[in-house]
């Protein structure tokens, strides 16, 4: 009888920040100190043409 394979856990999926600042060295560090505690909303952070990740503050926003 073949073992159903369990589905990997959304968080084993999902990349962590090292993992993301790994990919994007351009990036540098995610800016999460300056606002608001530390949390990034999703009204700070915007999608530009080319797929970059943009956040509030960084040139093209």
């Amino acid at each position: 009888m073949p073992t159903a394979v369990p589905s990997p856990s959304p968080r084993s999926v999902a990349p962590s920040p090292m993992a993301i600042d790994a990919i994007r060295p351009e990036r540098g560090p995610r800016p999460q100190t300056a606002r608001r505690g530390g949390a990034v909303s999703a009204s700070d952070t915007r999608i530009d043409s080319q797929g970059n990740l943009l956040f509030r503050g960084d040139p093209g926003f």
